[in-house]
């Protein structure tokens, strides 16, 4: 009887065991990996005035106002100073372990400072983990921390000026070979018949027909506009230009889907792009932890590609973050073309003439459609490849740095260009003003994790809109339920080789650049291009100089892309059979257009003086 009791005694010790271990491993398993801090503790000062749908901060006292040009993300905390002020941090992890918030500050004393400190307290004893003191500041604070139970850590500010704070993140520390990374890369102004071309017999891009060939090029991938501001606002919300109304007076409403919000459940999420039309004011900020205008990237810089690849592998490496959703933005191909000299002789061979051009109706959408001659169109086009040479360079050596750091193979990247770029095939310059293949078809490309799928094209029709629900599919995120959007996930066209769509809309008109030119839309279908342009009016046509009118078109342009990919043959005046297939679709988007339009001009109506004189001093007009 003893003996049985000692065995039973045993057995049941070994099954507690084997339950806890499981228990703790499915508690680990299930425990967060990071956690945004909560503030409720910090008090919202009301002279402050935040605007969720512009990423915009106004400081208001005695009928002032003073506007904070820049902030990181929507979630933060903004602080008058006016001597000094704490702010107790929630610290929720113990052990090793990351941090992460976007600090701002200035003196309103000129010339005055402000100090900064990150303060941890144990015990009696106090340590300066960073410090700051400067007139102006703007940076992302990140540190890897060893905290220990009954540990506590503060901001710290003394000085006189205005300051904020984004809402802090804390994590767990991860090794590369636990890590979820994607990586969104937006190169702004590429054309798709830049990948795999040969100019003057030398690869134009290597780099990237490499990371094509390996991965899943999707060939025949669509932006929804053919200028920046309303292509990214279709891919952050999913939604068409004439459905999520961004226009360059108006961001993106807080009504409208943001997609970035369902990925903050699974990842951290941060943002380095170009400014100017990637600027938050258009809504593009939300729902970051981090969302921040990186200036050496911009249109300006020789190396602005590889500017923001250094920054990206500076946070990576630095942040170890368990998971990491981040979305990378260059103006680096985008006028004026400023190749670095090395790149241009490349292309050009050396002795070539020009090393920087803007082009034509740069500052003067009135020469849009100006003629020169063939030596300044070859001269544009050359400076222009050379860009994208040097870009693919960079690219080259940020996949083989993510190889160094063993989180490639992990990684899903996903590669993709807003808009493309017209050297006056179809009589205009730069983008904005049409819809042909040049400036509306354009690269993607997606690395899966472990390499899945790869060496796959997809030739079915995609689009900028199906990008974030394809990301959110994969890593099987649940999008809002009351969230209805035009894209659509592309993982089936992967898993079961079905087409994703049977139809895609590409669109100047909700959202227009030059407003002399009038709106119009592309459908495409299977390999067929259908383009409705709405007509001139006089007072547009009066718009642009006597040298520089508008090409004539017809109204309705349709085209077979598989025997016709310049789009020289316009079959709507010769082929009567196929313009009939299309007729109730053209119809059908034509009404949805012109409802919008009409939408837009009563918005626009509405608009009094003041909102106006309030925009203007606000900066969005």
């Amino acid at each position: 009887m003893m003996e049985r009791k000692r065995v039973y005694l045993f057995i049941t010790l070994l099954v507690g065991i084997v339950l806890g271990y499981a228990s703790f491993r499915f508690f680990i398993h299930r425990a967060p990996s990071f956690l945004r801090l909560d503030t409720h503790l910090w008090r919202f000062d009301p002279r402050f005035h935040l605007d969720r749908e512009t990423s915009r901060l106004e400081f208001v006292r005695d009928g002032n106002r003073t506007r904070i040009p820049v902030i990181s993300s929507n979630e933060i905390h903004p602080l008058f100073l006016r001597n000094e002020a704490t702010l107790p941090i929630d610290w929720r992890f113990q052990g090793n372990s990351g941090f992460f918030s976007h600090i701002y500050f200035e003196s309103l004393n000129k010339p005055g400072k402000i100090r900064f400190a990150l303060i941890r307290q144990r015990g009696r004893e106090r340590k300066c983990l960073e410090y700051v003191e400067t007139e102006k500041a703007d940076f992302s604070l990140m540190k890897q921390l060893d905290l220990r139970k009954g540990d506590r850590l503060y901001f710290h500010f003394q000085g006189y000026g205005l300051a904020y704070v984004s809402r802090p993140v804390q994590y767990r520390l991860q090794a590369p070979k636990k890590q979820k990374l994607v990586i969104l890369i937006g190169v702004d102004t590429l054309r798709a018949d830049c990948i795999g071309r040969t100019v003057n017999g030398r690869p134009l891009t290597p780099h990237i027909d490499r990371f094509a060939a390996e991965n899943v090029r999707f060939s025949r991938a669509y932006a929804q506009s053919s200028w920046t501001i309303p292509s990214f606002a279709s891919l952050f919300s999913g939604l068409y230009g004439d459905h999520h109304q961004v226009t360059i007076q108006n961001p993106l409403s807080l009504k409208k889907p943001h997609l970035v919000k369902p990925l903050t459940e699974k990842f951290l999420t941060f943002g380095i792009h170009g400014g100017l039309g990637l600027d938050g004011r258009w809504g593009f900020a939300r729902n970051f932890d981090d969302y921040q205008e990186l200036p050496q990237t911009g249109p300006l810089y020789p190396r602005g590609g590889e500017s923001l690849f250094q920054k990206a592998m500076e946070m990576i490496r630095a942040g170890r973050f368990p998971s990491l959703f981040l979305f990378l933005h260059t103006y680096q191909v985008h006028a004026p073309y400023t190749p670095p000299k090395e790149y241009l002789s490349a292309i050009a061979g050396p002795g070539f003439p020009e090393s920087r051009l803007d082009v034509v109706n740069s500052g003067k959408p009135e020469l849009t459609y100006l003629p020169v001659d063939g030596q300044k169109r070859e001269a544009l086009q050359t400076l222009y490849f050379a860009e994208v040479h040097a870009f693919d360079d960079f690219f080259g050596r940020f996949l083989a740095e993510l190889k160094t750091t063993g989180l490639y193979d992990r990684a899903m990247i996903v590669f993709l260009g807003d808009h493309g770029e017209e050297f006056f095939e179809h009589g205009g310059w730069a983008h904005s003003h049409s819809l042909y293949e040049e400036l509306i078809h354009v690269p993607l490309i997606v690395k899966f994790p472990g390499g899945e799928f790869s060496g796959r094209t997809i030739s079915g029709l995609s689009g900028l809109i199906d990008i974030l629900p394809t990301i959110l599919d994969y890593w099987e995120i649940p999008p809002d339920a009351n969230m209805k959007i035009d894209g659509v996930s592309l993982m089936p066209a992967l898993r079961e080789n079905q087409d994703a769509r049977s139809l895609l809309i590409s669109s100047n008109s909700y959202c227009r650049y030059i407003d002399a030119i009038p709106p119009r839309f592309a459908l495409l279908r299977g390999m067929e291009k259908c383009i409705f342009n709405f007509p001139f009016s006089p007072a547009d046509i009066d718009f642009f100089p006597s040298d520089a009118k508008p090409p004539a078109v017809l109204e309705t342009e349709l085209f077979a892309l598989d025997g016709d990919p310049a789009e020289r043959i316009n079959l709507a005046a010769s082929d009567t059979g196929r313009l009939n297939a299309w007729k109730s679709l053209l119809l059908e988007w034509q009404k949805k257009v012109g409802k919008a339009m009409q939408r837009k001009a009563r918005q626009d109506d509405e608009q009094t003086e003041e909102s106006r004189r309030k925009l203007k001093s606000l900066g969005y007009i």
